[in-house]
């Protein structure tokens, strides 16, 4: 059942002229135990954008019509002046970062969107950043790609790079690129990355379409809170796609984690799951060198068994379901090369 939080809404147009031969956008956000001002925040920043998305979906998951975060969402879209029409679907269950993005994106382009962008609920942008950052991705359109743009995010030094893309190490560890770095530093050029962070990303329903062909799915669902994208990034490439990156100013990350601090128990054990998941998902094209990522494996391991036993469900989970991921990684490997 899915209840909800509101009935589809469009605000009232403007002109609209500036419509007519324009690609249909659409933008999917999931809230789940989110700061409610953040949240409000992206949300009201996305509807007054120079050029808002056509198509607006909030996921308020863990919560029921009632609760005062839905309701402020839904007030935010009832609002909204910019012609874009809001969905807001509320459900008691959690369908997590890729259940929901999947189901999210579905609807989109089942609805007519040519595009989707994934967006997380504590981003701020500047007025005009969406109308620069589609008006690239639409130039470089071609192709089977994901795209993303540069995220950063103000420290008390000023503005470092959040994530320019994602890359990965020797030993088979992903990391946001050049994070932490000045925000001086980023490129001017749109360029090829080894993955699009899941911050903010975008698809088109060719690629969309083409990523379900080659193995069912867009999201894997049995990675969760973290990993997703970076799995992602590398299916692309394994496929024959790429990941885009676009040198557009004006998105600003709020994230809480950063690179290397997923620091309780549960960040821990979902790390070291989805770690495994990845490792059967990509068996032979995990990135990095095979030997120090079998050394990796092994310290984690050892690791978790001598010391971090909490974490042990999570190898555990990893374990059962290697057979399905290794299965759904040969599939997308078979795929015809894009």
């Amino acid at each position: 059942m899915e209840p909800q939080g509101g009935a589809d809404r469009r605000g009232d147009a403007l002109d609209g002229s500036w419509l007519e031969d324009a690609m249909m956008h659409a933008v999917s956000v999931i809230v789940f135990n989110s700061d409610p001002v953040l949240v409000l925040r992206t949300i009201e920043s996305t509807l007054t954008q120079s050029r808002p998305p056509d198509l607006l979906q909030v996921l308020v998951s863990g919560s029921g019509p009632d609760d005062p975060l839905a309701a402020g969402v839904n007030r935010a879209c009832s609002a909204a002046t910019s012609g874009t029409t809001c969905r807001v679907i509320v459900r008691a269950d959690n369908l997590g970062f890729a259940g929901g993005h999947n189901y999210l994106a579905d609807k989109a382009f089942a609805a007519g969107a040519d595009w989707v962008t994934l967006l997380n609920p504590d981003l701020d942008m500047d007025p005009d950043a969406l109308e620069r950052y589609w008006a690239s991705v639409e130039e470089h359109a071609e192709g089977f790609a994901i795209h993303g743009p540069h995220l950063v995010t103000r420290t008390d030094e000023g503005e470092v790079i959040d994530s320019a893309g994602i890359v990965w190490s020797r030993d088979a560890r992903h990391f946001d690129a050049d994070q932490g770095q000045p925000a001086v530093q980023l490129p001017d050029w749109v360029h090829s990355a080894d993955g699009v962070s899941g911050a903010l990303l975008t698809l088109s329903r060719d690629t969309h379409a083409k990523l379900l062909d080659g193995g069912g799915e867009f999201l894997d669902e049995l990675f969760l809170a973290y990993r997703e994208d970076a799995e992602l990034g590398r299916r692309i490439r394994v496929m024959g796609g790429s990941c885009l990156i676009h040198p557009t100013p004006g998105f600003r990350h709020r994230r809480g984690a950063r690179n290397a601090e997923r620091t309780s128990p549960l960040q821990r054990l979902l790390g070291v799951q989805n770690r495994f998941l990845m490792r059967a998902r990509l068996g032979p094209e995990r990135p990095g060198s095979a030997a120090s990522a079998l050394i990796r494996d092994l310290t984690v391991v050892t690791a978790v068994v001598v010391r971090e036993r909490s974490s042990l469900p999570g190898l555990r989970r990893a374990w059962s379901v290697r057979r399905f991921e290794r299965y759904k990684g040969r599939a997308a490997a078979a795929a015809p090369r894009r």
